[in-house]
């Protein structure tokens, strides 16, 4: 048995209340539908509007809400349980027939919801058929969360192993990130807008002295496999399909001419990808991707230095890069001095990458360091950029006695 099973449980019994709020509020808006004009055959849209935007707010909370809730116990809670007890005429069985109950109820209400709010004729009759249909989802949602908390939630003490807590957490993990990106898009859009609007209204007076500035970024791209998943070797007949979404947000502040910080944030996922939990190489739920302090003249000539968590990009990145087609991407803790010409640069660097791991503060390991100079030199042979340089890569080596 694992500890970890109490995060889960503290999990569902949050939204379990969350339930209960809803449906106390739908307790009153159906009481007031009863006595009001929602059933007159008489009654004018603006009559209507307030129960139509009550309704709406219902409909999405369980369309969204409550349908993620059993996705989170089917797939977190429901195996462990079925896994050590019988399945047939089990609790776990009972649950998921339930759960099957409730998203047809569900569908009906969303469907009286809809012939209630465009309903021309007989509007008596279909409001009638929406407060039936809303009172029996009430009504057997109530009783089964009830359930779960008397049964579930005793049991799964007793089942839950350190690999299913684990799990859950994960898939726990997987729900917020997905509102958080959400939050981080809208912001990040917001702001960005905001800022490019003040940016452009100044640009004229100060256009080569621009102080602040925000960036944003939102990519999303559909990945399927067929035959192999990734990081696994070939298997006839498998195969995988997966969302990647990455979302950015960065603060560039320049205070002066000679000084620049760089903040920025991270946000990928991979949803319905086949693996628990899902690889570094596509999922970090929100963490600092870079975070530097670059000293160098505007003027982009001259001594440099670049301190603190950055992209290193040399060349084509065949060697050295920030491997920008992976989702979660690659930065270093690095410390770098370089000196700038108009057509070549010489870096010295010594630096660190960054290991990705979900759930907890992107660190570096202590003692895999990576040391290197590198010169890039264009107009010593026409037409080409003659680049040199030379790496040193070190780790530490632990030998028993």
């Amino acid at each position: 048995m694992s500890e970890g099973h109490s995060e889960a449980i503290e999990e569902i019994a949050r939204r379990h209340a969350e339930v209960r709020e809803r449906l106390v509020a739908m307790d009153a808006l159906l009481h007031e539908m009863r006595s009001g004009a929602a059933v007159q055959e008489a009654c004018d849209d603006s009559e209507r509007a307030p129960y139509a935007a009550a309704l709406g707010e219902l409909v999405e909370f369980f369309t969204k809400d409550v349908c993620e809730l059993m996705r989170l116990e089917e797939e977190a809670l429901f195996p462990p349980v079925g896994r050590d007890l019988s399945e047939i005429g089990g609790p776990v069985a009972a649950l998921e027939i339930e759960h099957e109950e409730l998203r047809r109820r569900i569908r009906e209400f969303v469907q009286a919801v809809e012939a209630w709010s465009c309903g021309e004729s007989d509007r008596v009759a279909i409001a009638s058929v929406l407060i039936s249909c809303a009172e029996r989802l009430r009504n057997l949602l109530r009783v089964h969360i009830e359930k779960e908390e008397a049964v579930l939630f005793r049991l799964i003490p007793k089942v839950f192993t350190r690999a299913d807590a684990r799990r859950a957490r994960a898939r726990m993990r997987l729900w917020r990130s997905k509102t958080k990106a959400m939050v981080l898009m809208v912001f990040g859009s917001g702001v960005g807008l905001l800022f490019g609007t003040v940016a452009f209204a100044q640009q004229g007076a100060r256009s080569a002295e621009r102080w602040f500035a925000v960036q944003g970024e939102i990519r999303m791209r559909w990945e399927g496999r067929w035959g192999e998943l990734l990081g696994q070797p070939f298997q006839a007949g498998v195969r995988d399909a997966y969302l990647l979404t990455r979302v950015r947000v960065g603060v560039d502040l320049r205070p002066t001419r000679w000084m620049r910080l760089f903040l920025q944030g991270q946000d990928a996922q991979a949803v319905g990808f086949r693996a628990d939990p899902d690889p570094p190489i596509v999922e970090d739920t929100f963490d600092a991707r870079q975070a530097y302090v670059e000293v160098f003249h505007r003027e982009r000539r001259g001594f440099g230095l670049q301190i603190g968590r950055q992209e290193l990009r040399f060349g084509d990145e065949r060697l050295l890069g920030a491997f920008d087609w992976g989702n979660t991407a690659r930065t270093f803790d690095a410390l770098r001095v370089f000196y700038a010409w108009p057509k070549s640069r010489v870096d010295v660097f010594a630096a660190s990458v960054v290991v990705i791991e979900d759930g907890a503060f992107n660190r570096h390991r202590a003692g895999e360091n990576l040391y290197g100079v590198y010169g890039s030199f264009q107009g010593m042979i026409p037409e080409a950029v003659v680049e040199g340089y030379t790496l040193w890569r070190t780790r530490p080596r632990v030998r028993g006695g």
